[in-house]
């Protein structure tokens, strides 16, 4: 069942207890509740180039926020992004994934990875660190490698001994 965000319900409970003795009991309850949508983070991957997160709905509320990727270093903001989030109810779940706008360079740097609710609220929090090791590439360094001979005859090689084969062949 589908239900709205911030919405108040009651529930009902009416319990039949069947006895030999007496009469049949009946016990009632009602229960009133505001639902909210809720989404939890149940894995997420990071390197230096980007992110993913895995978001699990956790309410019969459809939940549609959004998922918020911040990098930073020493406190500096470095980089943030913002992904709607697909429509997620209970025991559903998707991968989020962003993609740094450049490589991370080298070094330690925090990443926040909130799910935000419908109404703007955080829902859930994972703060983990990214290690961004050297890539090896440097842009400005290239090398020229010549290419390795291939081993037996060249094309030259081959040419060159068809045509004495076929000049042999004639004299005789």
């Amino acid at each position: 069942m589908r239900l709205e965000n911030n919405h108040q319900y009651s529930a009902r409970v009416k319990i039949k207890t069947p006895s030999r003795r007496q009469r049949d009991s009946t016990i009632a309850r009602s229960v009133d509740f505001t639902t909210i949508d809720d989404a939890r983070i149940t894995e997420l991957y990071r390197d230096e180039t980007g992110a993913s997160a895995t978001v699990e709905g956790h309410s019969q509320v459809p939940f549609a926020g959004d998922i918020v990727f911040t990098v930073s270093k020493d406190g500096e903001t470095i980089e943030e992004i913002r992904k709607k989030s697909p429509i997620l109810m209970s025991d559903d779940d998707e991968t989020t994934e962003v993609i740094w706008a450049s490589r991370l360079p080298a070094g330690t740097y925090e990443l926040s990875v909130k799910v935000m609710g419908n109404d703007g609220n955080v829902v859930d929090v994972l703060e983990t660190v990214i290690e961004a090791e050297d890539s090896g590439y440097n842009a400005t360094t290239t090398s020229t490698t010549s290419p390795e001979e291939t081993p037996g005859f060249n094309v030259y090689g081959v040419t060159l001994a068809i045509l004495a084969i076929h000049l042999f062949r004639k004299d005789r």
